[in-house]
């Protein structure tokens, strides 16, 4: 298998899967392979529906003094003579294949791999070839709303699973106003309900009187759920999917049982989920091909 290139391997060692790339000509496009294999990573685990959690942040090499000695110390036997150098196999790290290198594991860096190493890799490939593959990893609000969708894999409970689903979609709504029309019609009841206020005497109704003032300021948004129906619409329109309006228009129901377990702890999910996890991994891929602006 390859990457940008590059052979590559998945390898298990304990409760981690090391993702080895080997034949990079310098340690400079090693580290600019980085942010496309980021975007990689990414896409698969939308793709593939698996939790995945890494870090890309480069770790530290241990280089030994003595080769001959740091093997002997290691591993107390003559099967293996040399070892040039140590490194955390939790993270990433950048080192010459030359090298003789032991891996040091001990952190709770995971990912759950329901099908072939082979197949998972292929979908690192294929995000890391994605023009938009550098910025995915760079996009602040993308990078932490595929992070979400890992998460929920990991969930406890299909109702934890379902808000985090939600949340994921929540992360990538860009929060957009309302019409100038709407705004300036909300400004004249802001400016009424201020004038009422100040014509009672302090107590109850002066303070019910702001309340209403501050409350229709939050209606010069878009409401959440009216944004997270334009925003998944909008993104599959983008991405060519027929159907873009009709997904679309799934969230507001979708959003009100989300509404309805927060509140009032209602758990008759039924389809629901499945619903959601497909617009969820539908606008996710959208959103990495073409970006969120």
């Amino acid at each position: 298998m390859e990457i940008s290139g590059y052979p590559a391997t998945l390898e298990r060692d304990m409760h981690l899967h090391v993702l080895k790339i080997e034949g990079v000509p310098t340690e400079q496009d090693a580290e600019n392979l980085l942010a496309k294999l980021g975007g990689g990573l990414l896409w698969a685990a939308v793709t593939r529906r698996v939790g995945l959690r890494f870090d890309l942040s480069l770790g530290p090499v241990t280089w030994c003094e003595d080769p001959e000695q740091a093997a002997a110390n290691i591993f107390r036997s003559s099967s293996v003579e040399r070892v040039d150098g140590l490194y955390d196999g939790s993270g990433t790290t950048i080192f010459p294949t030359s090298k003789k290198m032991v891996r040091m594991t001990g952190a709770n860096a995971t990912v759950t791999l329901g099908e072939n190493p082979n197949s998972f890799l292929t979908a690192v490939n294929e995000g890391a070839a994605l023009p938009s593959a550098e910025t995915i990893i760079s996009d602040a609000k993308l990078k932490l709303a595929v992070e979400t969708y890992c998460s929920s894999h990991f969930e406890a409970s299909v109702n934890a699973r379902f808000l985090t689903l939600m949340t994921v979609l929540e992360v990538l709504n860009p929060l957009k106003d309302e019409p100038e029309k709407v705004r300036r019609k909300l400004d004249e009841w802001i400016e009424e309900a201020h004038k009422l206020a100040a014509e009672q005497s302090e107590g109850p109704d002066q303070q019910s009187f702001q309340s209403v003032a501050s409350r229709l300021g939050y209606l010069k948004r878009m409401s959440i759920q009216r944004g997270l129906r334009t925003l998944v619409t909008d993104l599959l329109q983008r991405d060519g999917h027929p159907d873009a309006a009709e997904i679309g228009a799934k969230i507001p129901d979708l959003y009100g049982k989300r509404s309805d377990l927060v509140h009032e702890g209602d758990s008759n999910l039924g389809q629901s989920i499945s619903d959601l996890e497909d617009i969820v991994r539908k606008t996710l891929q959208a959103a990495m091909r073409h970006g969120t602006a």
